[in-house]
């Protein structure tokens, strides 16, 4: 699909914006305490219900790539499902963003083959990135650690006297309604995040995160293998029937370790909110496909610029869910957020010689 490049960028822009918020709906009190197992389900068969949507449009294509595609997406919406609930949406969005950009600038350079006039700025802007989501990481913990240590000892003392958190509460009634009797998840008095520690929380988030990135920055990759016929917006629902096919696949697996079943994993009453936050996201990567097929864009420019749905994931996280407390830990987050889009700039303009 030709576009001309400013209308790339604003595309590049707009799936920047749907990056940064298809995460918030995992956030919201109705799903924060749903395991993200059952929310990545139902945010793939978002992702593969509006996908296949565009069926009805005409030069109908299939490509096997697009099945890989679908596959990276499960795999990366999973992880950062996880690091959302563990580290918060700014913390994740800002390391899996910031990953993100490094991997889809690499395969690009080193895989695909784009041209990059000044090779010397782009390392420099890669470090830029680097420091940036060091100090975003820094500062969302930082602002964020006060308040989790208040809430782990509220819940921890609800525990303790035997009273069940409203939270964990609304689960089992939630489980009850649906007809999900099985005692298998959050049928205890603490939901799955507060069976961890807050170190293991915090590692296990980031962990998630930066395997979101990875995963992440490469979803486009499959589509610039395909033959040049099926790349572009008819690659979408080839990535659409990918999502549907790998999302029971990988839910069946991993319910093999018994912590939860396959029938709480499909459970209906999170279909609402997965659905529309896979929805979101794919509004956001056919915005970024049209401007990655682009030649003076490419994956090495839209990419980026799509990952730097950080600054509206952290307007989410701190005006919307109070994430970030503190004057200094605020100002050291904004600081570092501005010093990853200045990074993002610098790699943009490294590729055209700016």
């Amino acid at each position: 699909m030709a576009v001309g490049f400013h209308f790339g960028l604003l595309l590049a822009a707009l799936s920047a914006i749907c990056n940064g918020s298809f995460a918030v709906i995992t956030k919201l009190p109705e799903t924060k305490n749903i395991p993200p197992l059952i929310l990545n389900f139902w945010m793939a068969e978002g992702v593969g219900l509006s996908g296949i949507l565009l069926l009805a449009l005409p030069s109908r294509v299939f490509s096997a790539w697009g099945l890989l595609g679908g596959a990276l997406f499960v795999i990366s919406t999973a992880n950062a499902v996880t690091a959302v609930s563990l580290i918060g949406v700014s913390a994740a969005t800002g390391v899996w963003c910031g990953v993100a950009v490094l991997c889809s600038f690499a395969w690009g350079v080193l895989v695909v083959g784009d041209r990059v006039d000044n090779m010397q700025q782009a390392l420099a802007a890669l470090a830029v990135i680097l420091l940036g989501i060091a100090g975003i990481v820094a500062a969302a913990w930082a602002g964020s650690s006060e308040e989790d240590t208040a809430d782990e000892a509220e819940e921890g003392e609800a525990c303790a006297l035997g009273d069940e958190p409203e939270a964990a509460a609304g689960a089992r009634e939630a489980l009850l309604e649906s007809g999900v009797t099985r005692r298998k998840w959050n049928l205890d008095a603490r939901t799955w995040r507060q069976q961890l520690g807050v170190g293991s929380r915090a590692l296990l988030g980031l962990l998630s995160a930066v395997l979101a990135g990875v995963f992440g920055g490469l979803i486009l990759a499959p589509m610039l293998a395909a033959p040049p016929e099926v790349r572009g917006i008819q690659f979408v629902p080839s990535m659409a029937f990918g999502a549907l096919l790998v999302a029971p696949l990988s839910t069946l697996a991993l319910t093999c370790t018994g912590t939860i079943t396959f029938i709480e994993a499909t459970s209906s009453r999170a279909a609402g909110p997965g659905i529309l936050a896979g929805a979101i996201w794919n509004l956001g990567n056919m915005c970024c496909i049209a401007a990655v097929t682009h030649s003076d864009l490419g994956m090495t420019v839209a990419m980026p610029i799509m990952q730097s749905g950080l600054f509206v994931a952290g307007m989410w996280g701190i005006c919307l869910f109070k994430e970030i407390r503190g004057a200094w830990a605020l100002a050291a987050y904004w600081a570092s957020g501005a010093v990853l889009v200045f990074g993002v700039g610098l790699l943009a303009a490294a590729k055209q010689g700016w």
